[in-house]
């Protein structure tokens, strides 16, 4: 029988903390690397790396605000439903990436894309993906390494046939 990982249910205040800036620049680094592959600094990798920080940087800027006020009530949410998985965290990214951007921005509008509802669902296409990799990458830094493991008690270690954890 396959045995499972277990993954910590809560994370200590500095791994949320660390684990929000993870999530606000790579975004912009993931948004920075494209770009940089589009103009063709890839080949050069010495001049597109500072590029790449340097988007990471600035994007960090813009998207703390937003992880403060909806990835941190979101978090509170998931832990009160007891759903703090990866799936969830890609979800609520996206989800809270979209309602910001819906709150700071509405969808590009030009006279030729009028009443054009594909240039709507790019835009939220847009939004969406580097807000669920936010999501993915707070998940990755403030869950998944390490993390407070639960303690198993001396009946769950006796009933396993193992010595219990000192």
């Amino acid at each position: 029988m396959a045995r499972r990982i277990a993954l910590p249910r809560r994370t200590t205040p500095g791994r949320v903390f660390f684990g929000l800036l993870v999530a606000c620049a790579l975004p912009g680094a993931f948004l920075g690397l494209v770009g940089a592959a589009e103009s063709g600094l890839l080949l050069r990798p010495h001049e597109a790396l500072p590029g790449i920080a340097a988007f990471a940087l600035v994007f960090l800027f813009f998207a703390l605000p937003a992880a403060v006020c909806l990835g941190l009530p979101l978090l509170w949410l998931l832990r009160r439903l007891a759903r703090e998985s990866w799936w969830a965290f890609v979800l609520g990214g996206a989800l809270a990436a979209v309602l910001w951007a819906a709150l700071v921005q509405a969808p590009p509008e030009d006279p030729a894309a009028a009443g054009d509802e594909a240039a709507t669902w790019r835009f939220l296409l847009a939004v969406a993906l580097p807000g669920g990799l936010a999501g993915l990458g707070f998940w990755l830094t403030a869950y998944l390494p390490g993390g407070q493991r639960p303690r198993r008690t001396r009946r769950q270690a006796s009933l396993e046939g193992e010595p219990p954890a000192v």
